[in-house]
């Protein structure tokens, strides 16, 4: 059997074919045909912490909506998460490294999106006899205690391991669980499951885009942190290009010839190769990882995803640089974040002004870059037939 035809949507695809006002015909005739796409076992749909991390609602009063566009990507996608970008760049770095030609598998078999939060459990498991018994102790000053307060310090462990395992006194606010999850959590807090059986809970609650969605509702969650996962990030350098953007329209007043000229004689194509080989070896060296320095051919073959995200950035570092009539919006880096997945799809949603970019960054893959969602049904039939 031949490998599935991989659909990696745009976020933005989830939200206007899930908008609770109701969408627009031919959007619903793609959502009709993207949902036959996904139970024919030739197709899988896929998404990755990209999406999770654009879906986050900023506001509370988003949360229906991204509530619904989560319930269309589970529909679409079930559980074929890619894996995540950290797990992908350690892949790809580690090809490069040992000039290894083997595939990287890019679908998790598990459904994790995400790495697994670095999250000590363990403060919540408490001995509540010797927790008990120790803080009678501090009162009595180390006394031995007389039989009936014994009893009673009995009795008062007793009822805090009963309240324990019925959620009270413990905030379930941090973690996503859902009931199913959180009474292992709970059992975890009065002695009962282990560890383990509490990591693989949060890893069930995480692998589902839905109950995140139901999770980020609560002020306390920590929405801001996955939603400002790759946004705040991208808010913040798409300022600093408006910055350099406004530099150069002021150069351009006073000498509009010669920044253009300047602009002429710079090697963009260089200039994108020299920040790949940055990245890459900047990463190796953190990792105290021995490797001799590549050539570009090297790098754009063995790490195709760090390499379509990097080009997929300096393209948009262009059009700020040469002032288009058009600035590109703060999307645009999350964007580059979604390229580093393309070369390992077949078919890739992106917006009208990133599409070329993404695309002449992937031109050595046979991934179909789409700029239109309405373009999406065509071109997977062609793929099927």
């Amino acid at each position: 059997m031949s490998d599935p035809i991989l659909i990696y949507l745009d976020s933005s695809d989830y939200s206007v074919m899930s908008e609770p006002r109701g969408i627009r015909p031919e959007l619903m005739k793609v959502r009709d045909a993207c949902r036959e796409f996904a139970v024919d076992p030739r197709v899988r749909f896929v998404y990755s912490a990209v999406h999770i991390s654009e879906m986050a609602p900023l506001e509370t009063h988003y949360a229906d909506a991204a509530a619904a566009r989560a319930d269309l990507l589970v529909e679409l996608c079930a559980r074929n998460a890619l894996i995540p970008f950290t797990q992908l760049y350690d892949l790809e770095l580690g090809r490069l490294v040992l000039r290894e030609e083997e595939p990287i598998v890019i679908v998790s078999p598990d459904g994790d999106w995400f790495d697994m939060p670095d999250t000590d459990f363990e403060t919540l498991r408490i001995d509540w006899q010797k927790t008990a018994n120790s803080a009678l102790e501090d009162m009595f000053e180390g006394r031995r205690l007389p039989r009936k307060m014994r009893r009673v310090a009995a009795s008062a462990t007793r009822k805090a391991q009963s309240n324990a395992r019925q959620g009270r006194g413990i905030s379930l606010e941090d973690w996503p669980f859902r009931p199913r999850e959180a009474k292992v959590l709970m059992a975890f807090a009065a002695g009962g499951s282990s560890k383990e059986e509490v990591e693989e809970a949060l890893r069930e609650a995480l692998r589902d885009p839905a109950n995140m969605m139901r999770w980020f509702r609560s002020e306390k969650s920590s929405r801001s942190f996955l939603s400002n996962l790759l946004r705040k990030p991208a808010s913040e350098m798409m300022t600093n290009m408006r910055q350099y953007a406004a530099c150069f329209a002021d150069l351009r007043q006073a000498d509009a010839d010669g920044v253009n000229a300047f602009l002429r004689s710079f090697n963009w194509s260089e200039k994108a190769d020299e920040m790949l080989l940055k990245v890459c070896s900047s990463i190796l060296e953190r990792k105290d990882v021995p490797w001799s320095v590549p050539a570009i051919d090297d790098i754009v073959r063995f790490c195709p995803g760090i390499s379509a995200q990097i080009r997929t950035f300096f393209g948009v570092l262009r059009a700020v640089m040469e002032g288009g009539k058009r600035m590109p919006a703060d999307s645009a880096f999350v964007d580059s974040a979604h390229a580093l997945y393309a070369p390992y799809v077949s078919v890739f949603r992106a917006d009208r002004s990133m599409a070329p970019n993404i695309a002449k960054a992937t031109n050595d893959s046979n991934v179909r870059v789409v700029r239109l969602l309405t373009e999406v049904p065509a071109i997977v039939n062609e793929l099927l037939a």
